[in-house]
C-alpha cells in the first residue's frame, strides 16, 4: 500500500526565489521522498501548499490532493482547474474532497493526521502547524526533520522608492506623444499562466520571478499585452493605459498595502498616440459614482467612475478591449521604459526599440 508524507511548511514571505531557504529545502525533501517511493500529500490556495504540488507534479509522484471547498458543488470544478493549472497525471492523483465552512484549516489537520511521514521545513514556532506536528508527534507519528530549516518572519519591503525617480533628462522631453501600458511586480501568475509554469519559475529564479521588469520583458518579448477583468466593468477583459508622460506619473507610483503591491512601477510600454488610436485604444470616459445605470449597456468596458476617495480622473486612463497583438506595429512607433541602467542594457541587447530609464 503506498505510503504519503506531508511537508510542512508556516506561512512564508510573499516573493520566494530559488535562493530562499525553505525552497531549497521544500524542493530537495521533495526529491528525497520520491527517490524514497512516497506519495506527497499536497493541496492549494496557499503559496507554500501550491509550490509543492507544482514539485510533485514536476517529479511526477503519486499525489493525494486534499481540495478544499466550501461546498460539494465547488469540488469538481476545483479538482478540473487544479490537474489543469498543474499538470497532474490523474491516474498518479488521489482526490480528497474537504469541504467545510472553514476547509483550509480543516485541510491542514486532515494531511497531518492522516500522514504516514511528516517532514518539516520552515514552522513558526507555536503556529498552527507547527502546533499540529507536535501533538501529531505525541501520538506516535513518523517524523523527519533533516530538511528543517528556522523560519523567518516577513521582513521585507515590497514598497519601491520613487524618491529618486525622474533624474534622466530624457523623461522631460516626453510629453503626451506616447499611450503607455505601465505595469508593476505581480505576487502570483501572470494573467494566462498556468500556476505550475509560475512555480517552476519561482524555483529557478534568483530574484523574484514576476518583477516589473519580468513582466515587461515578458510583454516585449511576446509583442502582446494580455487583459485583465479585475476591477473592470462587468469583468470585461481590458488592457489599461494612461496618455500622461513619464514625468507625470511618478506620483501617481504609490504603495497600495491592501494588495500589497505598488500602483505602477517605473516600467512600461509606450504606443505612439496616432498608433494606439488605430489600435482601438480609446480614452476611458468617467462617470460620478452611483451613475453606473446610465452608461450604454455596449460601452460598459469603456466607462470608469470617478471615485469617492481617489479621483481616478487624474491617471488619463485609456483602454483597449480584450488583448492587444503589437505584432504589426513597427520599432519606431514604441518606447520602453525601465528603472535601472543594466536593465536597460538588456532590454536594448534583447529588443529593436528605444529604452528610456527612469534614473
Amino acid at each position: 500500500m503506498r505510503k504519503y508524507a506531508a511537508v510542512l511548511l508556516s506561512r512564508q514571505p510573499l516573493r520566494p526565489t530559488g535562493r530562499s531557504a525553505w525552497v531549497r529545502q521544500s524542493t530537495a525533501a521533495v526529491q528525497w521522498l520520491a527517490e524514497q517511493g512516497y506519495g506527497l500529500a499536497a493541496s492549494t490556495g496557499m503559496q507554500t501548499w501550491e509550490l509543492l504540488l507544482a514539485l510533485g507534479s514536476t517529479h511526477k509522484i503519486p499525489l493525494k490532493l486534499y481540495v478544499p471547498a466550501e461546498s460539494t458543488d465547488d469540488v469538481t470544478r476545483l479538482c478540473e482547474r487544479t490537474t489543469e493549472g498543474f499538470a497532474l497525471n490523474p491516474s498518479l492523483t488521489e482526490y480528497v474532497p474537504v469541504v467545510s465552512s472553514d476547509s483550509r484549516k480543516e485541510r491542514d489537520r486532515l494531511i497531518i493526521e492522516q500522514a504516514d511521514l511528516l517532514v518539516p521545513i520552515s514552522l513558526r514556532e507555536g503556529g498552527r502547524i507547527d502546533t499540529l506536528l507536535a501533538e501529531a508527534a505525541e501520538r506516535g507519528q513518523d517524523v523527519c526533520r533533516k530538511f528543517e530549516t528556522p523560519w523567518q518572519k516577513r521582513q521585507e519591503s515590497l514598497k519601491l522608492d520613487t524618491e529618486h525617480l525622474g533624474n534622466n533628462p530624457e523623461l522631460s522631453l516626453l510629453r503626451d506623444q506616447y499611450i503607455t501600458h505601465w505595469t508593476r511586480a505581480t505576487n502570483s501568475a501572470w494573467p494566462d499562466e498556468r500556476p505550475i509554469d509560475f512555480y517552476n519559475a519561482v524555483i529557478q529564479s534568483s530574484t523574484w520571478a514576476r518583477s516589473g521588469f519580468e513582466t515587461l520583458r515578458r510583454i516585449t518579448g511576446t509583442r502582446t499585452l494580455i487583459g485583465s477583468s479585475r476591477n473592470m466593468p462587468d469583468r470585461i477583459v481590458t488592457v489599461a493605459f494612461s496618455s500622461l508622460s513619464p514625468m507625470q506619473v511618478i506620483p501617481l507610483m504609490t504603495w497600495r498595502a491592501r494588495h500589497c503591491q505598488m500602483s505602477f512601477e517605473p516600467y512600461g510600454i509606450g504606443i505612439d498616440r496616432k498608433i494606439a488610436e488605430d489600435l482601438g485604444i480609446e480614452p476611458v470616459k468617467y462617470f460620478r459614482a452611483g451613475l453606473k445605470s446610465a452608461t450604454p449597456e455596449g460601452e460598459r468596458w469603456l466607462w470608469q467612475s470617478i471615485g469617492k476617495i481617489t479621483d481616478w480622473r487624474a491617471e488619463n486612463e485609456h483602454r483597449h478591449k480584450g488583448n492587444l497583438d503589437l505584432s504589426g506595429v513597427s520599432p519606431d512607433s514604441i518606447v520602453l521604459f525601465c528603472h535601472t541602467s543594466q536593465e536597460a542594457s538588456i532590454l536594448r541587447e534583447q529588443f529593436p526599440f528605444r529604452v528610456i530609464l527612469f534614473n
